[in-house]
């Protein structure tokens, strides 16, 4: 008896419990095939794009015991060339679909606490021998958020992040953010887009990324 998973996008839960999926794991064998710098996926809601998200860091996250999750899969049958990279590489993913108030000085707040949130993934970063003393306050600042975290720390706190994490670990990471124009559409329909785009525009071009 097959159980359809209504309503669940994390990919390793759908796998654990045995659920029935249609195998999309050769998306991953496309990424690595085309070498893109940065991918934009755009689909109607409810399409699975936050299901696909949680897939590519299962795979690719350093920091995830990812093991036997894909054997079996269609990623797994494509040769050793694509599974090399499994676990290969340090993953950010950043959530944006909270990210969204009435005015824009509550969704700056909002952004800190995700940015916040994100940062504490990583405390290990804090006491790492490949960041200076100025790049581990810089990572307090951000990861206590509230009125520690400048808007110039937030703005610069997603390349930031990249940049500490590849010194770290000495591989780029990869970047994917879920619903990243959330926010923007938020400003549009409550007026305020002006103020919160400029702010948007920097946070987003700091870095390559992965975005869907």
């Amino acid at each position: 008896m097959y159980v359809m998973p209504v309503g669940v996008d994390n990919f390793r839960e759908l796998v654990d419990n045995g659920y029935y999926f249609v195998d999309k794991t050769n998306f991953i064998k496309e990424l690595l095939d085309n070498k893109n710098k940065v991918t934009l996926i755009t689909r109607p809601r409810r399409f699975g794009k936050t299901l696909k998200m949680r897939m590519l860091q299962e795979f690719f996250d350093v920091n995830s015991d990812s093991g036997d999750l894909f054997a079996g899969l269609r990623i797994s049958q494509a040769g050793e060339t694509y599974m090399q990279h499994q676990g290969k590489y340090p993953v950010i993913f950043l959530q944006m679909k909270t990210a969204a108030a009435g005015d824009f000085e509550k969704t700056f707040a909002i952004l800190k606490a995700i940015i916040a949130k994100l940062y504490r993934k990583y405390a290990f970063l804090e006491e790492s021998q490949a960041l200076t003393a100025d790049e581990k306050e810089y990572y307090v600042r951000v990861r206590h958020g509230r009125e520690y975290c400048t808007y110039d720390d937030l703005i610069l706190s997603l390349g930031a992040l990249a940049d500490m994490l590849y010194k770290h670990y000495g591989t780029k990471p990869i970047i994917l953010i879920d619903e990243y124009d959330a926010p923007i559409q938020h400003a549009w329909e409550n007026g305020f887009y002006d103020e919160l785009i400029q702010f948007m525009r920097q946070f987003y071009t700091i870095v390559p990324r992965v975005k869907m």
